[in-house]
């Protein structure tokens, strides 16, 4: 599912991204990567904030839907 789906306060693991390699090589430089654990913070009209080793990222929707956990 995508991680916009996901449940505030829920730990998921990302299993896959998709998009270009622009979208890979960006969300890599933030730590997302597959196997990677990420957790929901909180969510608005705009985007996700969640926790990547140690880190709060906010990412808005379109990159967030890319990511599948």
């Amino acid at each position: 599912m995508p991680l916009t789906m996901g449940t505030i306060g829920e730990r998921y693991i990302v299993k896959r991204i998709n998009g270009r390699s622009e979208i890979h090589r960006f969300l890599e430089g933030l730590g997302l990567v597959p196997g990677t654990e990420v957790g929901v913070v909180s969510r608005n009209d705009s985007g996700l904030i969640v926790n990547v080793k140690e880190s709060r990222i906010a990412l808005g929707i379109d990159v967030a839907n890319r990511i599948l956990v």
